[in-house]
């Protein structure tokens, strides 16, 4: 017998052994009995749920930035790339205090047919009259086949603010944790 076969041979029988030691009515995963979301006090557990996002990217990107004595002109991109065909989609982009598009409003709609596969990019250019970090929200909204889609972006726009670095110690970025997010 080669080294290899008495290696097989113990694997197998490791395997075998643990699988012995399973109490009957139950598997690898857990109980068999009651409904996946029964806790074992008898009333039903929390079942944590993902709604699948619609095939649809919406990215904001930047391509410039001008900076002034106080703010600047930033050039962006919006950029929706669909992998389905949605008609009568409505994208709304909306600023928020001291930004402005060129023409000096703070909100903008497009109203478009997305075909599948085909990429649509808006180009934007956005005022800012003072320093600081601005949060510039996109929205899409359309309906494929009966189903209503709706998709959102936030991008941190940071003109002549520099954000605070986090502290590095023991080898790993220290992050400041806020109150009641997060952690059980």
């Amino acid at each position: 017998m080669s080294i290899f076969e008495r290696g097989r041979r113990t694997g197998i029988a490791i395997v075998a052994a643990l699988l012995a030691t399973i109490p009957a009515g139950h598997s690898i995963e857990g109980p068999t009995h009651g409904s996946p979301g029964d806790r074992d006090d008898g009333r039903p557990a929390m079942i944590t749920t993902i709604e699948p996002l619609p095939p649809i990217g919406l990215e904001i990107a930047a391509l410039g930035l001008e900076r002034q004595a106080r703010g600047g002109v930033a050039s962006l991109l919006l950029r929706v790339d669909p992998v389905i065909a949605v008609d009568d989609a409505t994208i709304d982009l909306r600023l928020p205090d001291g930004v402005t598009l060129r023409d000096g409003a703070r909100a903008r709609r497009w109203k478009t047919s997305l075909r599948a596969h085909e990429p649509l990019g808006l180009p934007i250019t956005i005022l800012a009259g003072r320093d600081g970090t601005f949060t510039i929200a996109a929205e899409l909204t359309g309906i494929d086949r009966g189903r209503p889609i709706r998709r959102g972006i936030a991008y941190s726009l940071s003109i002549g603010a520099e954000r605070a670095r986090p502290l590095f110690r023991n080898g790993a970025h220290e992050f400041r944790g806020q109150p009641g997010r997060g952690g059980r």
